[in-house]
Formats: structure tokens, sequence, C-alpha cells
């Protein structure tokens, strides 16, 4: 089965909008953190911005891991490509390879 190039175009640009949804959220939730931070001033804050931060730091690595996925799947489906291409190609040269051995077999038994 071939692959369908446009359709690995499609998966790597939905992976990169979700990585960019991601990015959004990030900068929402820092924002509501400033806001926070303005707003309370108490002791807990401090576990509350620790929980943040981490929180942070997991968008980001999901985010860095979708756009990386994104771009092993056009990696792989150019890889695919290739090689299906290259066995195509290797598929006719052995049917033009064929048929010529079968023309030259056919030329002998004539002039027998």
């Amino acid at each position: 089965m071939a692959i369908d190039i446009e359709n690995v175009i499609l998966q790597q640009r939905e992976l990169n909008r979700v990585s960019d949804e991601v990015l959004y959220v990030k900068r929402r939730l820092r924002l509501y953190q400033e806001l926070l931070d303005e707003a309370w001033k108490g002791i807990e804050k401090k576990g509350i911005d620790r929980t943040i931060e981490e929180i942070l730091r997991r968008l980001n690595r999901i985010s860095e891991e979708l756009e990386e996925l994104g771009h092993d799947v056009m990696v792989t489906g150019g890889e695919i490509k290739i090689e299906e291409e290259a066995a195509e190609m290797a598929a006719e040269a052995l049917k033009l390879a064929t048929e010529a051995e079968d023309q030259m077999t056919e030329d002998e038994s004539w002039q027998q």
C-alpha cells in the first residue's frame, strides 16, 4: 500500500497545531500566575507557584515532544515514500529484464 504523503503532511500539521495550543495554554497559565502573584501574597502561594512552574515545564515538554513527533512523521513518511518508489523501480527493472530475456530466448528459438 502506497503512503499518502499528503496525509503525512496533514498529520504533521495537526501535531504542530496541537503543540501551538499547548503553548497557548502555557502562556495563559503564566498570565494567571502573574495575576495571582499580584493579588495573593500568602505563605501558601510558594507551594502554588512551585506547582504552576511544574505544570509549565510539563506543558513545554509536551509541546516539544509534539513538534519532534511531527518532524519524525515527516521524515519517516519521506523515507517510506522513497522506499516505495525504489521498490516500484526495482519491480519495473525486473519486469523489463524478464521481457528482454524472454525476447532473447524467443529470438534464439527462431534462429534454430
